[in-house]
This record gives C-alpha cells, structure tokens and sequence, in this order.
C-alpha cells in the first residue's frame, strides 16, 4: 500500500513540475509578445506624429500659397483646389 501512495505522489510531482515548466515557457513567450507589441505601439506613434507634421507641413503650405487655411473640418477648401493651385503647393 505505501510503495502505491509513494508512486501516486511521485507522479503527481512529476505532473505538477510539468505544469510548472510550462507554466514558465507561456510566461517566457508573454514576455516577449509584450516586448513586440510595445515595440509596434512605438513605431506607429512615431509614423502617426511624422504623418501629423507632414499634414501640418502640407497645410502650411497649401495657406501660403492659395491663401486659404485648411482647418480640421474644412476639406472642401482642398477639394475646391484646381491643378495649378495643386501644383504650385508641391
């Protein structure tokens, strides 16, 4: 009776290192989707401020050249834009 206790405890030992060392592969691959999903966070904040200066830029330069100021809310005055106007802002 007790070499059948000892070999049930021994199993269930052997299970719950097994669930331990997966445990540890499932947090040691967390860990690295944490990093990949903070380095894309940072990637596209970086694009999303390099395409708002580039917008602001294109604006900029959109007023000085036709006079009219594009505000957030205003894309009609872009779409009223004839190719000339167009093409003295590029």
């Amino acid at each position: 009776y007790r070499l059948l206790m000892s070999q049930q405890v021994d199993d269930i030992e052997q299970s719950m290192e097994a669930v331990a060392g997966d445990l540890r592969t499932e947090k040691a691959k967390s860990k690295g989707l944490e990093k990949e999903l903070t380095q894309a966070r940072d990637v596209a904040q970086a694009q999303k401020a390099k395409m708002e200066s580039l917008l602001q830029s294109l604006c900029t330069r959109i007023q000085a050249t036709t006079g009219k100021e594009l505000v957030k809310g205003n894309e009609l005055g872009l779409a009223a834009m004839d190719k000339a106007q167009w093409d003295a802002v590029m």
